[in-house]
């Protein structure tokens, strides 16, 4: 995450064995929280919470693929798009955002990127470039996902398919790059058979 000035604070997502679920915490010096943090929400998804407005909001995912909104310093959350969201991040300086969106009850192999400085939304084919040919549709959808500190490239997990040399498929989840000026994909880390 970015630095942001102020007294120190952080944010986590854990396992609460209290409740049987996945929570979100936070510890926050100038709200006087003690040192193992504040449970702020339950009933969170396994997958990166972003943090935004200079450190003053964040955005999670639920167990029920919403997307969750809130003040961290005095939520509660309120909850969009029910049922419709698999993963999601919203860039330091909230310039963008990005969802992976469900249909049908799966992720789909799309990006919707939201320009708020624009008020566009563009949706990008997840496909794999390569150096001879055409972009290759193996990516069967997006993972975490998180913006670079200047804002001008989206780093993602994504879960490939692939052929090892022997001509066997297999999934693998590699690492690509999404150039939010041209929203051209890169190939960070390639899918690689036996490693995830």
């Amino acid at each position: 995450l970015p630095a942001v000035s102020g007294p120190e604070s952080t944010l986590w997502l854990y396992y609460d064995s209290s409740i049987f679920d996945y929570a979100l915490a936070r510890y926050e010096a100038a709200q006087g929280d003690p040192g193992n943090g504040v449970r702020i929400a339950t009933s969170t998804k396994v997958t990166r919470p972003s943090v935004t407005g200079a450190g003053s909001l964040v955005a999670f995912v639920t167990s029920n693929n919403s997307l969750a909104l809130m003040n961290i310093t005095n939520g509660p959350p309120s909850f969009v798009a029910n049922g419709l969201v698999q993963t999601m991040a919203f860039s330091p300086l909230s310039t963008y955002a990005a969802f992976v969106l469900r249909s049908n009850g799966a992720p789909t192999s799309q990006l919707s990127v939201l320009d708020f400085a624009r008020n566009t939304n563009v949706i990008v084919n997840l496909k794999t470039p390569v150096f001879d040919g055409n972009p290759i549709s193996n990516i069967s959808y997006a993972g975490t996902m998180s913006f670079s500190p200047d804002e001008r490239t989206l780093v993602f997990g994504a879960l490939s398919e692939a052929t090892d040399p022997d001509g066997n498929p297999f999934a693998a989840w590699s690492l690509y790059t999404l150039d939010m000026a041209t929203y051209e994909i890169q190939t960070l880390i390639p899918p690689l058979a036996g490693l995830d």
